[in-house]
Formats: C-alpha cells, structure tokens, sequence
C-alpha cells in the first residue's frame, strides 16, 4: 500500500494555533529549500489545482504537482526528490 501524506496547513507537523507568536507557516522556508515562491504555490497549486481538482477526486496529487511545479521553477520530479520533505511516500 502506498500513501501520501501532504501537510497543506501545517497542522500534523507543527499546528496552526490562533496564538499568533506561535505560529509557524508549514511554507515558511519553501523559497529557501526549493527555491518555490510560497505565495505563487499557494495561488497556483493550492487555490487552483489542490482545491478545483485534487480534493474533488478529478486530479492526483502528484499529477497535479507534477503539472504545476515546473511553473514555479521546481525542476525535480516531486514524487522522486529528495529535496521534496513535504511529501512523505510511505510503503
């Protein structure tokens, strides 16, 4: 069996409080890890292709990121990278 975990608002790794001294935005170092603009990712991939065709079952996850990725400048394969943490492959 094989499953994606995709931690789109940071609540299983560090939680979204409403204490805003304690928040910490699961995007925080995309620019700096990836080289993804964490704004430009969230209007392409998060309010386009995630909300319109992945959770509603008409995209796959990677799919989608496979399509949207390139865009931002993200050259890797995401579901073969190492330098893509944010998504865990569990077998």
């Amino acid at each position: 069996m094989r499953s994606v975990l995709f931690d789109v608002d940071g609540v299983l790794v560090h939680g979204y409080t409403g204490q805003t001294e304690r928040r910490r935005r699961w995007d925080e170092h995309l620019l700096a890890d990836l080289g993804i603009d964490p704004v430009a990712f969230r209007d392409l991939f998060i309010k386009q292709a995630f909300e319109k065709e992945v959770l509603t079952g008409r995209k796959a996850l990677l799919s989608a990121l496979e399509e949207v990725l390139p865009k931002l400048g993200f050259t890797a394969r995401p579901s073969s990278s190492p330098a893509t943490g944010w998504i865990a492959t569990v077998t």
